[in-house]
């Protein structure tokens, strides 16, 4: 519901919560939204690093792996851009 509204700040911490709390029936989707909460917000490395999470507890997912691909690609992008300022 939170993903839904743009409001990214609390999906981010209620999805953060989500783990400690327990009895999740899949904490790869947590990781997942909780991934595509921080690339909303433009944060990639905290988007690459929740979908890695998530890629760990669910390695087939080809969701998952997409979603890391674009991101490495973009942040691979935005380095060469960088470099040649």
């Amino acid at each position: 519901m939170l993903l839904q509204s743009d409001k990214w700040g609390d999906a981010i911490k209620s999805f953060k919560k989500s783990p400690a709390k327990g009895k999740l029936k899949n904490e790869s989707k947590v990781h997942f939204a909780l991934g595509l909460a921080h690339y909303n917000k433009k944060d990639l490395s905290s988007a690459l690093e929740a979908l890695e999470n998530a890629q760990k507890l669910d390695k087939d997912n080809t969701s998952i792996i997409t979603w890391i691909d674009q991101i490495k690609n973009q942040k691979l992008a935005k380095t060469e851009r960088q470099l040649k300022l």
